[in-house]
Formats: structure tokens, C-alpha cells, sequence
């Protein structure tokens, strides 16, 4: 295969890629599809929140361990901060909320972690849109920060959705 095919192809494949993330970004798992590979514990912190302390089943799970604080009255994730095997290996976040038509939804998501000694934050704003009486992720903006200075930011809009159902 000479070269400029193997760059499109590569190219093609690294689209392919992209799309994918950006689309479980976008649609996410549910819970139990997310911690299916995960056992633990609930604790009760106070009367307002108990913590979740989940671990891998298998050494072939990339996140070897989650904590999730959980707001029992509004039932929604407060923090979360897990561990990985590959940099950075402790993640910490938290979630903002507002309800639309009466549901929780994540309105911000701030995480941070530390890779090669250098302290980073990361924030996420996440714009809702109405198609077809539900409510999906129209826009997500995120800024990745080293200090005050932004080394990252991205901005991902869905402009057109088909009901394929």
C-alpha cells in the first residue's frame, strides 16, 4: 500500500475513532451498563449522602476502582474520582445539575489529576436540546487547563438527529 492511501485510511480509522467516543460522550451508559464489571459497597456518610466504593472483577478492566458520593434525597452522583492503570492514575469530579421537565440533568462536570507532576482541570458544559419530546446533548464545550492556561478546548454539536426507532 503506498503511503497516501495508508494516511487516508489512518486518517479514516482516527475519524471512525473520534466519532465513536464522541458518540459515548453524547449517549451515554446507564449505570448498571457501566458498573456491570464492577462489585463493592454502600456505606451511609450522614443522612444526606452515602458513598459507593465499586472495584474491578477482572485485572482487565482499565478503571480499577471508583468512589461515587451520592446525594440520597435528589438521587443524583455528587463526586466521583476513580483509578486507573494508565496516567493520570486517580481522576477526581464533580457534577453540576439542572432539571429539564422536571429530571436531572449534568449541566458542568469538573474533574482533576495530576500527569507527570503537572496539575490539570478540566471543565465541561453541556447544552440540552429538545428533538421529539426528549432532551439529548445538543453541545458539549470542554476546556482542559494546566494551572491558568488552557491546553485544550474542544466544542462538539450534534446539529441534526433522525429518529432511527
Amino acid at each position: 500500500m503506498d503511503t497516501k492511501k495508508f494516511e487516508t485510511l489512518n486518517l479514516q480509522v482516527i475519524q471512525i475513532s473520534i466519532r465513536y467516543t464522541s458518540l459515548r460522550l453524547i449517549i451515554p451508559w446507564t449505570l448498571r451498563q457501566k458498573f456491570s464489571k464492577y462489585s463493592g459497597q454502600l456505606t451511609t456518610k450522614n443522612k444526606r449522602r452515602e458513598s459507593l466504593l465499586l472495584s474491578a472483577d477482572s485485572d482487565g478492566e482499565s478503571v480499577t476502582s471508583y468512589h461515587l458520593i451520592i446525594n440520597k434525597k435528589e438521587m443524583k452522583i455528587e463526586t466521583i474520582r476513580f483509578k486507573q492503570r494508565f496516567d493520570p492514575h486517580e481522576v477526581s469530579g464533580m457534577f453540576r445539575y439542572e432539571k429539564l421537565d422536571g429530571k436531572w440533568v449534568i449541566a458542568e462536570s469538573k474533574s482533576r489529576f495530576t500527569m507527570d507532576e503537572l496539575d490539570y482541570q478540566e471543565k465541561s458544559t453541556y447544552r440540552y436540546k429538545k428533538f421529539d419530546e426528549i432532551w439529548l446533548v445538543h453541545r458539549i464545550d470542554q476546556v482542559l487547563k494546566q494551572g491558568n492556561k488552557i491546553v485544550q478546548s474542544h466544542r462538539f454539536k450534534i446539529t441534526d438527529v433522525h429518529n432511527t426507532f
